[in-house]
């Protein structure tokens, strides 16, 4: 069987790149995901089914060209695993069911050409106060490759808090001007997609010097509290401020100076939220020191929402919503983050296990706000995150032949977060299922007894589910199947003969 030429390479991912047609080396495709498939389609020349075997090699950055997979030439693709951003080359060949090599047989040459990138955009906003009420923004993006038409800039005072265009911003870098009321505040916020998908924003803020008394005539001049050095958030108040970048914590503990790691790091982008707020979940947690924090959540995500309510707003607004968190019951807090948009929910990533504590702050227009929390300040909310599953050993069953005959299963569990009702326990004719509940979820009894019933399969197999308070869940199951046998043999006498002799050796 003879093949003729590689019809066509294109390259596609599952609801983020569809691509079909020839493709030209030279120019990329671009994709903002690592995982994606590469299809392929070869002819046989009409003879008969493509049979043989395609070979698929690539490269990054440039690098030579390798065999990377080998698949039946009916395979009809490739599904390829990026390690990393980077531009990776292509070329296809393909070999008759001998792996003698058939059709173009020269040098490898790239074929498809993938620039694989998921590291989000970000912009770096800094703000200076020039004059009296007269605010410079100036921002920077890190990414050469930004889509211009998604470029969206946006500010709010703090004496409303509504956001409005900023006029002429619609480049990733440059600068304007604009001019508010003396002794409020500014804020900053950006927004932009680049040419592989990838969302990115920013904020910044600053807070404006009050008026002199002459500059408003003599009028009163209400100055907001800390207005040097640092507010009672922990962050530098003054003319200039430089804004935050994108999911990434400038922290400060309480005392006023900056931590020396940030709280979680670079934050994480996750599309899927989980609502913090279960309350079938929630229990009081009791501290080594004997504190009794508010209710506990246990989540199985380190990726949460936090849903808050903001109350008692004056008319300057809400200039900022800052999180505070604790990792020791309020022994020590840090600031975690800012909410970029003032609005409910906060989405957090613990980067792991734990119990965190938080506490929520609200700041208006002119700066004012409560104090941030003080060492010993029980937070607000407690989550645990728990992503490991409970210990599930479920022992052999045993055969019971008295009365009609049980079979007699036992187990052990374990688990720092155990559920109330942590176990259920299933049967099936095979291994595979499909399984039957012998009970539901319930309180763990250590055993269970199932009464042998006529016409019960002669072989059964059984498994132990095993939930935690945060939702993991074990399976213990069997590994010989159980032998059910209901028969019970009889005898009857036949006759009297003599007794058989006696062998002596």
């Amino acid at each position: 069987m003879k093949f003729r030429e590689l019809i066509r390479l294109s390259v596609c991912a599952a609801a983020v790149l569809a691509l079909s047609g020839i493709a030209a080396a030279d120019t990329p495709l671009l994709t903002n995901t690592t995982s994606f498939r590469i299809p392929f389609a070869v002819e046989s020349g009409g003879v008969g089914p493509v049979s043989g075997y395609a070979i698929l090699f690539a490269s990054a950055n440039g690098g030579p060209l390798e065999q990377v997979q080998k698949v039946a030439a009916s395979a009809g693709g490739f599904q390829f695993e990026a390690p990393g951003d980077g531009l990776y080359s292509f070329a296809v060949r393909v070999t008759d069911n001998a792996g003698i090599p058939v059709g173009d047989t020269g040098r490898l040459q790239p074929e498809l050409q993938v620039s694989v990138d998921i590291t989000a955009p970000q912009f770096q906003f800094q703000l200076a106060e020039t004059a009296s009420g007269q605010v410079n923004i100036s921002w920077t993006t890190n990414s050469q490759d930004v889509d211009l038409g998604s470029v969206r800039l946006e500010y709010a005072e703090g004496i409303n808090g509504r956001w409005r265009p900023l006029q002429g911003a619609s480049t990733p870098s440059g600068q304007t001007t604009v001019q508010s009321l003396p002794g409020t505040s500014v804020s900053v916020r950006g927004f932009m997609t680049d040419l592989a998908g990838n969302q990115g924003t920013g904020t910044g803020q600053i807070v404006l010097s009050a008026a002199t008394p002459a500059a408003v005539h003599n009028a009163p001049v209400v100055l907001p509290e800390s207005s040097t050095g640092l507010n009672d958030a922990g962050q530098p108040t003054g003319s200039q401020v430089v804004g935050t970048t994108p999911f990434r914590s400038q922290q400060y503990n309480v005392a006023g100076s900056a931590a020396t790691q940030p709280y979680g790091g670079q934050m994480a982008f996750n599309n899927a939220s989980y609502n913090a707020e279960i309350s079938d979940r929630s229990r009081p947690i009791t501290q080594p020191n004997g504190l009794i924090s508010g209710s506990r959540q246990v989540v199985n995500n380190r990726v949460f929402d936090i849903a808050y309510q903001v109350e008692d707003v004056g008319p300057s607004g809400v200039s900022s919503v800052d999180l505070f968190v604790t990792e020791n019951n309020g022994g020590e807090w840090f600031r975690y983050d800012s909410d970029i948009d003032l609005q409910s929910p906060f989405q957090v990533d613990t980067r792991g296990e734990g119990t965190f504590g938080f506490a929520i702050r609200v700041r208006n227009g002119l700066g004012f706000s409560e104090p941030p929390p003080q060492p010993g300040e029980r937070p607000g909310i407690v989550i645990l995150v728990d992503q490991t599953p409970p210990h599930a050993d479920l022992a052999q069953p045993q055969v019971l032949a008295d009365g009609q005959g049980r079979v007699h299963l036992t187990w052990q569990i374990a688990d720092q977060n155990m559920s109330a009702a942590p176990v259920r326990l299933e049967s099936a004719v095979s291994a595979a299922g499909p399984w039957t509940p012998l009970f539901d979820w319930q309180i763990d009894e250590r055993s269970f007894e199932m009464p042998i019933q006529p016409g019960m399969p002669t072989t059964l197999h059984f498994r132990l589910l095993v939930r935690d308070a945060a939702g993991n869940v074990t399976i213990a199951q069997t590994t010989q199947p159980v032998l059910i046998d209901q028969q019970r043999p009889t005898a009857r006498l036949l006759r009297v003969q003599p007794a058989s002799p006696i062998r002596r050796y």
